[in-house]
């Protein structure tokens, strides 16, 4: 087809236009992308301010051991789902709760302590909270508890808070959630709440929905990563 036929001639104008279209939606997203990191890095700075004020008000209270608490003498309520055989130390599980509560009252939160026996019974305990209203839920475990909760939360105005203490904690990783006690609890204590994004898994085999919030996989990757996690529990 030579380039005089008028055939030629439209769809070179349509490649044309195409091509145009694609360089100005192009140079929209890369406007859109510097735009996010900007807003991205004041976000970060707003929290490094969070977090220098919440450790000014968390500094008397840590001094009056009997005083828990907050500036304005009073506490904000949350449910906290423990789950004691999380991590590879579990021997040391029950001082981790103590430190958990103790750290959650110096910033002002006052947790009451449910353990997670069974995956299905936090789903149900997490279920159970939200329906009563409750607006801050915590759970102080690693990826598999926190996404058994997390999942009940979609959808609702519960709020989660996360004190990894599991094996891998790759949801805390990239989220950015500290994995030391104290400074996830000042995290909670400071009160900034993000939306984020769920992938929903649907099986022809099953009528249940699975949700994830780090990643997925199937086949061989997925057999992999159950298998370096009993490896990494083990040691």
């Amino acid at each position: 087809m030579s380039q005089s036929d008028p055939a030629a001639k439209k769809t070179i104008a349509h490649l044309e236009r195409a091509q145009r279209r694609h360089r100005e939606r192009a140079e929209k997203v890369e406007n859109a992308r510097v735009k996010l990191d900007r807003q991205r890095k004041k976000l970060a700075e707003s929290e490094v301010v969070l977090a220098a004020l919440e450790a000014q008000l968390a500094e008397p209270r840590q001094q009056h051991a009997g005083d828990h608490s907050s500036a304005d003498g009073k506490l904000q309520e949350a449910m906290l789902l423990f789950n004691p055989t999380s991590g590879r130390h579990r021997e040391e599980n029950a001082e981790r709760l103590a430190q958990v509560v103790s750290s959650l009252r110096v910033h002002g939160v006052r947790a009451r302590v449910e353990v997670k026996t069974s995956g299905k019974a936090a789903r149900a305990q997490a279920a159970g909270f939200v329906h009563e209203g409750g607006k801050l839920l915590i759970v102080a475990a690693g990826d598999g508890t926190i996404g058994d909760v997390a999942a009940e939360l979609i959808g609702t105005n519960t709020v989660l808070g996360i004190v990894p203490i599991g094996t891998m904690n790759n949801l805390a990783r990239s989220l950015g959630v500290p994995l030391d006690i104290e400074s996830a609890c000042a995290l909670i204590g400071m009160g900034p709440t993000r939306t984020i994004d769920a992938g929903r898994v649907h099986s022809e085999e099953s009528a249940e929905e699975a949700y994830f919030f780090d990643c997925a996989g199937v086949g061989l990757l997925a057999v992999a990563a159950v298998a370096g996690q009993a490896f990494e529990k083990r040691a």
